[in-house]
């Protein structure tokens, strides 16, 4: 004799959706002294069809809210002593910066941020800067480089 009332499925869904794992699929060379769009050519997954791996190498949320992004570079073949930054960028300025020395001419590095997208315009991109000649490597067991996020339920 009760009244059953109708919830939204949005409000209790458990997914962190949209999500997406891109990695470099092709050997991507960077020159020294310059900043330079990293190009994850190819995707793990993508909940929502988010992410750009063909043309503009970026993620664009389509729901509004906050994100956790990560993205991880393994310079090789470069030189010991040189330096390197990543930096994640929204919406074509950089928003997450950070720089290394690299040891043995080799290193991984890793960047991680929150961020807050409003589901229309907003996207994100991952750079790299370094002062000697490097190649990131495409490795697609281990998938050395890699972007990826997730959308945070709950804050």
């Amino acid at each position: 004799a009760g009244t059953i009332k109708r919830v939204d499925y949005s409000y209790i869904k458990a997914a962190n959706t949209p999500s997406f794992l891109a990695y470099l699929n092709t050997n991507q060379s960077i020159s020294g002294s310059s900043n330079t769009k990293i190009q994850f050519d190819a995707e793990i997954y993508d909940s929502d069809n988010c992410y750009d791996s063909t043309t503009n190498y970026r993620f664009t949320p389509t729901e509004a809210g906050k994100y956790y992004l990560f993205f991880q570079v393994f310079f090789d073949n470069g030189q010991t002593g040189a330096e390197g930054s990543i930096s994640i960028y929204k919406n074509g300025s950089e928003r997450y910066f950070t720089r290394s020395t690299l040891q043995f001419g080799t290193q991984c590095m890793y960047a991680h941020t929150i961020v807050v997208a409003n589901g229309t315009t907003d996207y994100f991109e991952c750079y790299i800067e370094q002062n000697g000649n490097y190649t990131l490597n495409e490795d697609t067991n281990q998938h050395r480089n890699r972007f990826g996020g997730f959308k945070l339920i709950g804050v």
